[in-house]
């Protein structure tokens, strides 16, 4: 976990990069690919913020 910046940047550069790359494209129509870049980038902002509180938590 020491290098715990490298490995949040990582988990949103593709779902971020993606939903940037297809902005105009997107709507929130689940048959869309738009809808699950969405759904992609909750996932990848959820699993970072999880890998920072267990991070925080080890050091207490």
């Amino acid at each position: 976990m020491k290098k715990l910046p490298l490995t949040v940047l990582l988990i949103l550069l593709g779902p971020v990069s993606a939903y940037i790359g297809m902005y105009s494209q997107i709507t929130c129509k689940p048959s869309q690919a738009g809808f699950w870049i969405i759904i992609a980038l909750g996932m990848a902002i959820g699993v970072s913020i999880t890998l920072v509180v267990q991070r925080i938590k080890a050091k207490k």
